[in-house]
C-alpha cells in the first residue's frame, strides 16, 4: 500500500469504502465498512462476515454497493459499483475454514468479473490496496499503544468528498497473543454500527518494538486487523471491540 499522502484522497483515504447493503430489490438494508487488500496478484473486497450474511438474524442480502473515485485530485468525482454476493446460488465471499468453530468474522471477496458487475467502471476507480506487507511480521506494539480506526460510524462520512472518519482507540488486551484462544485482541474505542469491517491501523506515534526489544517511530500504514463488533460479557457492554488479526485473511484466501 502507498503510504505517500499526495493528494486529498491518497493513502488510507482510497484504501477503505462504505459499504451499503442490499437486498434482492436492491433495497438498502444496512451499511458497514470494508477495505481492500492484494493478494498474489488478486484483489479482495474484506469486511465481516455478519455484513454479507448472518443466520441468527435471518439476514441475507444480495449485493453491496461501494462508492469509489474516480479522480485522485477531486475527490467528488465517484462511482457507484454493484458487487453481487452470490453466482448461481453459491457464495463468491471466501470464509475461514475454523468459521464454525471459532466464528472468525472476516471475509475476503474477490473483485473479479463474476463479482462485479460493470468491471471497466471498476478499472476505472481509484484505490490503494493494503497487502501482507502492511503487517507488522517481526514486530509488534508497545503496551497500551494506540490505534486509528477508519471507517463509517452509521454510515456517517464525508458525504460531499466520499471521505470515511478517523476513530481513535487503545490496545486493550495483550497485542499477538490470542484472546481466550480465537484470533483477536481487544481495543477500548467508542464506535458504533456501521465500522464493522473497518480497518486498523497504528497511530503515527507508536513505538514498533522487534524481536530484539528495539524500538522504532514509523509512518507507515500498518494493518493491525478487521474490527468485528463490541465485545459483550454477560450481556453487558464493557466499551471493548473485538479486532481480528490480519493473519486470518490469509488463511482465508490460501486455504479457499
Amino acid at each position: 500500500m502507498n503510504n505517500t499522502e499526495t493528494s486529498p484522497i491518497s493513502g488510507v483515504n482510497i484504501s477503505v469504502t462504505k459499504i451499503e447493503i442490499l437486498d434482492n430489490d436492491s433495497m438498502s438494508i444496512g451499511n458497514a465498512s470494508g477495505f481492500f487488500f492484494r493478494h498474489n496478484g488478486i484483489k479482495y473486497l474484506i469486511t465481516n462476515r455478519h455484513v454479507v450474511i448472518d443466520e441468527n438474524e435471518d439476514f441475507y442480502p444480495k449485493y453491496l454497493k461501494i462508492k469509489l473515485h474516480t479522480n485522485k485530485e477531486n475527490p467528488r468525482q465517484n462511482i457507484d459499483i454493484r458487487v453481487n454476493l452470490y453466482e448461481d446460488s453459491k457464495p463468491n465471499w471466501l470464509e475461514h475454514k475454523d468459521y464454525n468453530e471459532k466464528e472468525i468474522d472476516v471475509i475476503a471477496l474477490p473483485l473479479n468479473k463474476l463479482t462485479i458487475e460493470k468491471t471497466i467502471d471498476f478499472d476505472s476507480t481509484i484505490i490503494n490496496f493494503f497487502s501482507q506487507e502492511n503487517f507488522l511480521n517481526n514486530y509488534t506494539l508497545s503496551t497500551f499503544s494506540n490505534v486509528i480506526i477508519v471507517g463509517y460510524p452509521l454510515g456517517f462520512h464525508d458525504e460531499s468528498n466520499n471521505l470515511p472518519v478517523y476513530r481513535k482507540g487503545m490496545v486493550a488486551s495483550s497485542f499477538k497473543v490470542d484472546f481466550e484462544g480465537d484470533p483477536y485482541f481487544l481495543i477500548d474505542s467508542n464506535l458504533h454500527e456501521g465500522t464493522s469491517g473497518s480497518p486498523v491501523i497504528n497511530s503515527p506515534h507508536n513505538l514498533i518494538i522487534d524481536n530484539m526489544g528495539n524500538g522504532i517511530h514509523t509512518q507507515k500504514y500498518i494493518l493491525l486487523g478487521v474490527h468485528s463488533a463490541e465485545h459483550i460479557v454477560d450481556k453487558d457492554p464493557l466499551g471493548l471491540n473485538v479486532v481480528w488479526y490480519p493473519r486470518v485473511i490469509i488463511e482465508i484466501i490460501e486455504n479457499n
